[in-house]
């Protein structure tokens, strides 16, 4: 669109767009898109326009973390694909603080024996946290290894496999 965003659905009896929205499945068209925009730099102004409306809309930073919130909630798995966004970004370097306090976030998530609790801010609604966490636990690990291959920072990969170990001990 735009505004920067991707339509969300589009209903084709009808011609129209939908005006729900998801977070985490924006930012996966995001993060194909930062791809794409690697690959093939005339794709690279769409990104750009894509991130300045993410980090303008979406991304809040509270002190040394970030994320990414939307309807007065910050889900695990928004904030991972934030990152991996930024992680195969072209923009990686200009983006650097805040893949740092996304990362952050992830680590504020992260329980002792690795498992990880699914909202940075917590609807006001009941929710089943294991359900969310066999989505959510994925993203946000696979964030983690993404940075780590981008980086080098053997912190963020042993972070990554504690909690792989604790998931795949629980599933």
């Amino acid at each position: 669109k735009p505004e920067g965003d991707f339509q969300y659905v589009y209903n084709p009896s009808n011609g129209k767009y939908s005006v729900n929205n998801n977070m985490i499945r924006q930012l996966m068209g995001s993060r194909v898109l930062a791809e794409m925009a690697t690959e093939d730099p005339s794709l690279k102004s769409l990104h750009k326009q894509n991130l300045d409306h993410i980090f303008r809309e979406w991304y809040r930073e509270d002190g040394d973390l970030g994320y990414i919130t939307y309807k007065n909630k910050s889900k695990l798995g928004a904030i991972g694909m934030a990152l991996r966004t930024l992680v195969y970004s072209p923009y990686f370097d200009q983006y650097q603080s805040q893949a740092k306090k996304l990362l952050n976030t992830i680590y504020s998530l992260q329980e002792e024996d690795g498992g990880l609790d699914p909202w940075y801010d917590a609807p006001n609604y009941d929710y089943d946290k294991d359900y969310l966490l066999t989505f959510y636990s994925g993203e946000a690990i696979l964030s983690l290894v993404e940075y780590y291959e981008k980086t080098g920072d053997k912190e963020v990969l042993e972070k990554a496999i504690l909690s792989q170990d604790h998931y795949i001990q629980k599933y």
